[in-house]
């Protein structure tokens, strides 16, 4: 067994002293913190001083069986784990105690190596729900993600349909550009829903080759291929009653699109090399940069699966088709990055700050988040020449775009409406065109004009 870094204690609870020290020798030889309780008293004395997540105990004690002392587990520290022991033949029982919310059981005698797999499930488990309330609290205080910051009509559209569908069980299909958010909206679509308690299990489909993909997903049994020296638990076992989030969908082979297309139709799959057909209740939630259409007509994407994966479609524009949220994310990157190296917080060149406006991002959210980074870091020291040379290689304005400005520090919402201006002034005042150059809707573009009346050209 290699769990992964656990250095809480896991409680022992049996009343046959010799059984109870051997288990015990036998866990701590490999890495585990572990104490011990003959009687459930004590057991629920040590849970309360000790902060216990994992509880492994026999069935049959004294004073308190196993299921009643479940209960009363449950009753004090529900989000601790429970792992029941039984005598062999006692099956009945142990399908009793699942029911009623233990982890998982054993049937007595079992081997060590037996144990060691449902303790590791139970440790990745305990890391995801760690995980899961880091993410909640930082998502907290945000409607949707803070890189998702914009009052573009785009972002309004996507933020009402991440809070009409979250709470269902829909599957969602992501779509957009590399760098637009798409894992923001992810998260965003889990943190909002009914399943925000339960694990968030991302797996990004180009990390791994196809064999190791089919892997990580279902898992697999002992022996079921050369190098599989034990059991592994797939992400889909391990999200049961949470959510799974398939990045980058578009990249899996034909083998595993069908494998996934029975998880998602029958809400079951086997682990590789395994027999025992397992039942999973997950939400999907899945994202491409890929056009999934072409791919259908190319022969390397499945229809059906397409049709399973798009019930709710969320498409996220690149930046140049939300310029107007340009400002706002500067504004949230510069205070974020001036808060975490401790600078004071940068006001950036007028000039600049329309050059940011013109350009394209190709690599969008991402690619601006990294330059104001680079900003924050290296300083305004050379004002004139060092930031400006970031843009020297990128496309110049043409010739419906305004020339830049040259002159003072400004704020966001100051360059934001001189680069409005200009754009009118180039368009002799045509309000169509000017919203065709600046990517924005024509009403948008009314409203922040009356906001801009009375500034300063």
């Amino acid at each position: 067994m290699s769990p992964v870094d656990y250095s809480k204690p896991i409680l022992l609870l049996d009343d046959e002293l010799l059984f109870l020290e051997t288990l015990q020798a036998a866990m701590q030889s490999r890495g585990l913190s572990v104490i011990t309780a003959n009687h459930p008293q004590q057991a629920l004395e040590r849970i309360r001083a000790e902060e216990v997540e994992i509880v492994v105990s026999d069935y049959q004690m004294q004073g308190m069986n196993g299921l009643e002392l479940l209960k009363r587990i449950q009753e004090e520290t529900p989000e601790t784990l429970m792992i029941l022991m039984t005598a062999f033949g006692s099956e009945r029982v142990a399908v009793e105690a699942m029911k009623n919310g233990a982890f998982d059981y054993l049937s007595k005698p079992f081997e060590m190596e037996e144990l060691a797999i449902i303790l590791e499930k139970a440790i990745t488990q305990l890391s995801l729900v760690d995980e899961n309330r880091r993410l909640k609290k930082q998502l907290s205080q945000y409607v949707v993600s803070p890189d998702m910051m914009g009052n573009s009509l785009h972002i309004e559209k996507i933020k009402e349909i991440i809070r009409r569908i979250a709470p269902s069980d829909v599957t969602v299909l992501i779509t957009g550009e590399s760098g637009t958010g798409k894992e923001l909206v992810a998260q965003a679509i889990f943190q909002q829903g009914t399943r925000s308690d339960k694990p968030f299990v991302k797996i990004n489909c180009t990390a791994l080759p196809e064999t190791l993909l089919e892997s990580e997903l279902f898992g697999h049994e002992r022996g079921s291929f050369t190098g599989a020296y034990r059991r592994q638990i797939g992400k889909f076992e391990l999200a049961h009653e949470g959510t799974v989030f398939l990045d980058e969908i578009g990249d899996i082979s034909p083998a595993t699109q069908t494998k996934l297309l029975r998880v998602i139709q029958e809400h079951s799959f086997e682990r590789i090399g395994g027999k025992e057909t397992l039942n999973v209740d997950v939400r999907l939630v899945a994202a491409t940069n890929r056009n999934l259409q072409d791919e259908i007509r190319k022969g390397t994407f499945r229809e059906d699966l397409y049709y399973r994966l798009n019930v709710i479609e969320v498409y996220l524009p690149p930046l140049r088709e939300r310029r107007e949220d340009i400002p706002l994310l500067i504004e949230r990157f510069l205070e974020s990055f001036a808060h975490k190296y401790q600078k004071e917080k940068l006001a950036l060149p007028k000039e600049v700050l329309a050059q940011v406006m013109a350009y394209n991002w190709p690599g969008n959210i991402r690619q601006l988040k990294n330059w104001v980074e680079r900003v924050v870091v290296l300083g305004l020291e050379e004002t004139a020449g060092g930031l400006a040379t970031d843009f020297m290689s990128l496309p110049q304005p043409t010739s419906e775009q305004p020339a830049l400005p040259e002159g003072s520090l400004c704020s966001l919402e100051e360059a934001e409406g001189y680069y409005i201006r200009r754009v009118l002034e180039a368009t002799g005042g045509n309000k169509l065109r000017a919203a065709r150059i600046l990517k924005i809707d024509p009403k948008t573009l009314r409203t922040k004009i009356r906001r801009f009346a009375t500034a300063t050209p």
